[in-house]
C-alpha cells in the first residue's frame, strides 16, 4: 500500500492571520510607518508577478523584459496595499466574518463577509500553497475579480498607448493613492 498523503492544513487560518495583520497594521497611528509596513505585507503575501501576468495577458507579458515585469508586479502590489489602507481609513469599524473555504483544484478560495457600518461586502481570496505558506493569487470583491477588471482596463490602455502608457497610468494611480493615505 502506498503511504497516505496528509491533507494540507486549510488555508483559512493563514488568510485570516494575514488579513488580521494587515488590518491591525493599517490602524497604526503613525501614517508614514504604516504605509510602508502595509505595502511590505501585501508584497510578501501576493503572487504579484502571476497577478500582473494574468492582468496584462500572457501574450503581452511574454514581450516584457524582466525589469518591466518586476516593475508591473510592484505597482500592482502597491496599488492593492494603498487601496486597502484607503478603505480602512474610510471605515475603521471593519469586521470580518469568515464563512467557508472552497477547493478550486490546487487552489483554495477563502470566503468572508466584510461588514462596516450598515454595509456588507463579499470577499473571496484565492490562495495557493507555496511551501509552508499560502500566497494570494486572486481576489474577488462583490463578484468582481481583480484580475478580470484589470485585464479589461489594461487592454484598453495597451491598445491606445502600449506598455509605457500603462506604466504611466499605474504610477499615477499609485501616487494618487499614496497622497490620499499619507494625509
Amino acid at each position: 500500500h502506498p503511504p497516505r498523503r496528509r491533507c494540507p492544513r486549510g488555508a483559512t487560518p493563514a488568510v485570516r492571520a494575514k488579513a488580521d495583520t494587515l488590518l491591525s497594521t493599517a490602524r497604526w497611528p503613525r501614517k508614514g510607518n504604516r504605509v510602508d509596513a502595509v505595502r511590505a505585507l501585501w508584497r510578501g503575501w501576493g503572487d504579484w508577478e502571476g497577478i500582473a501576468a494574468a492582468s496584462v495577458g500572457l501574450r503581452v507579458w511574454g514581450t516584457l523584459e524582466e525589469v518591466h515585469r518586476v516593475r508591473m508586479a510592484s505597482l500592482l502590489s502597491d496599488i492593492a496595499a494603498l487601496n486597502w489602507l484607503r478603505r480602512v481609513d474610510a471605515a475603521p469599524d471593519w469586521n470580518l466574518t469568515w464563512i467557508r473555504e472552497e477547493s478550486a483544484g490546487s487552489r483554495r478560495v477563502v470566503v468572508a463577509i466584510l461588514r462596516t457600518g450598515g454595509a456588507a461586502l463579499d470577499l473571496r481570496w484565492t490562495v495557493e500553497r507555496r511551501g509552508e505558506d499560502w500566497r494570494l493569487v486572486g481576489l474577488v470583491t462583490e463578484g468582481s475579480s481583480l484580475v478580470e477588471a484589470q485585464r479589461t482596463s489594461f487592454a484598453r490602455v495597451l491598445d491606445k498607448g502600449g506598455v509605457n502608457r500603462l506604466f504611466v497610468k499605474l504610477e499615477r494611480k499609485r501616487e494618487d493613492l499614496l497622497a490620499e493615505v499619507a494625509r
